[in-house]
């Protein structure tokens, strides 16, 4: 009996420890499925973005980074994540890798993808000192938004700061049509090729980046208006040797290898020129100042009014188009160039005034000569800035009034082309220069000061009164920092006297 009570015990008990064990394995396994399940909600995108952000929040940069990422391992195309670890990585200094982030979000017109480019341009601008990639990620965030103000603001200040005011123009008359602007935008439109600007900063800039082309540009600007033309030749040498599409360092040199007497490398320059130079203005000053040396007073015609049709505002090309004009004996062809060309030298004497804010009447005395030029955002601009600044004058707001509606029909160029002398008059049948066919072995332009500067002494007469010769010289050469050649008062004047005795 006793054995048959054991053994009944002994079956009896095989179950209970089974299912002891059963229980055991089964809640383990419900307390694993919990924590995982806790673990992974943890680990989830949208906890992780929030915990990166009370993190970035809190200024915690290192730990913002780390659960940006994680959720980017989760979700490579996270567009969240990449901004968040790219702003947490600038945080730490770490601009390279913030550049990294920030690159992996697409071009795909979202406002991410601006706010991409425009944080990564400033990076490579601010930190990084590059200052040609900033301006292509500026460019890829303007081509998106052109409404984005970080966009419009660094390529006008970068562009204008580097010697690139033409290119800069689009930008500040952007910045007026976005209301975001100051009487500083306003003079920089009118005199930007006649004042170098953040010249300071632009030195800094160079010494940080003395390989990239575009503070090269601006040093070799400064170069010129310093007089120290082997310098300027050097740095303009080496922009062009790694961007040749800058027209702006192309027609830089191209003008002084024509003042230096620079014959040959000035004609082996023009052959080798990348085609699209021919649509920017000071392309065709140059040509003209050349044919104008070469007497081919026609060609030189031709070439200045290609200037002008291009860029109205050019001061120079209209005034030495109408001495030209004058000289063949087209008077009142002529007239519209010359009167241009006064009313923009009025345009910019009353702007150097308006801008200091000290003078109001200079204000409004701006305001009627852009209109009167066609150059309506700069004449809205300066109303507009009176306002901000006078609420109540009244003949601003009637220009406000007059322009505003005007502005969404406008393009972002200066003038409007009903007001362009050269689309009144028509010159294009007049010839273009003829270049000698064969281009000599140009000079080192190592050896092109010295050799201006030690051609021989050369001493100067005046014996006009014995000649009975009186004659008024009229400068119209650009102002600050830009004067006229020597050859073309003189070569102006002779063709007047060929004329009179003809």
């Amino acid at each position: 009996m006793i054995a048959d009570s054991t053994n009944s015990e002994a079956v009896n008990g095989e179950p209970r420890k089974s299912r002891r064990l059963l229980r055991t394995v089964l809640c383990l396994g419900i307390a694993g499925c919990i924590s995982y399940s806790l673990w992974s909600d943890a680990r989830s995108p949208d906890k992780l973005i929030k915990q990166a952000k009370a993190a970035f929040a809190q200024q915690d940069f290192e730990t913002a980074e780390k659960f940006a990422s994680l959720v980017l391992k989760q979700l490579p195309n996270s567009t969240e994540a990449a901004l968040l670890a790219g702003r947490a990585a600038a945080g730490r200094k770490q601009f390279e890798a913030a550049h990294g982030y920030f690159e992996r979000v697409p071009d795909n017109g979202s406002r991410q993808a601006v706010t991409a480019r425009s944080e990564s341009g400033n990076i490579m601008l601010l930190e990084l000192k590059r200052p040609t990639s900033a301006e292509e990620l500026y460019r890829r965030a303007y081509a998106q938004d052109s409404e984005n103000l970080i966009a419009s603001y660094r390529l006008a200040y970068l562009l204008g700061m580097c010697g690139r005011n033409r290119d800069a123009i689009p930008f500040r008359l952007k910045l007026i049509e976005l209301d975001q602007f100051e009487s500083l935008n306003l003079y920089l439109l009118c005199t930007g090729d006649t004042v170098l600007e953040n010249l300071e900063s632009l030195k800094e800039l160079y010494q940080s980046a003395p390989d990239d082309p575009l503070p090269q540009l601006g040093m070799a600007r400064s170069a010129i208006n310093q007089q120290d033309t082997q310098q300027a030749l050097n740095l303009l040498k080496k922009v062009i040797a790694v961007r040749p599409e800058l027209y702006e360092a192309q027609v830089k040199l191209g003008g002084l290898l024509l003042d230096a007497g620079a014959e040959s490398e000035f004609l082996q320059w023009r052959s080798i020129l990348p085609k699209g130079i021919k649509t920017h203005p000071k392309y065709w000053v140059v040509l003209g100042d050349w044919a104008q040396s070469h007497v081919q007073t026609q060609a030189a015609i031709r070439c200045f009014w290609e200037a002008v049709r291009i860029d109205p505002s050019h001061e120079r090309a209209n005034y030495q188009l109408s001495q030209l004009l004058i000289a063949e004996g087209s008077q009142q062809q002529a007239e519209v160039f010359l009167n241009r060309s006064r009313s923009l030298e009025r345009y910019y004497t009353a702007v150097k005034i308006a801008w200091t804010g000290e003078d109001m009447p200079a204000v409004k005395q701006a305001v009627n000569q852009a209109e009167l030029l066609g150059m309506i955002w700069e004449a809205y601009g300066w109303s507009r800035l009176m306002i901000k600044h006078f609420p109540e004058t009244a003949w601003a707001q009637r220009a406000v009034r007059r322009l505003k509606p005007r502005l969404s029909t406008l393009t972002l160029t200066r003038t409007i082309p009903k007001e362009n002398p050269a689309n009144a008059v028509d010159l294009s049948d007049f010839p273009l220069p003829n270049f000698p066919s064969q281009v000599e072995e140009p000079h080192s332009s190592e050896s092109l000061v010295s050799e201006t500067e030690t051609s021989g002494d050369v001493r100067f007469i005046d014996q006009a009164s014995e000649a009975g010769i009186s004659f008024s010289y009229f400068n119209g050469a650009d102002r600050k920092h830009q004067t006229r050649k020597m050859y073309e008062p003189v070569a102006t004047f002779k063709m007047s006297c060929i004329r009179a005795t003809t």
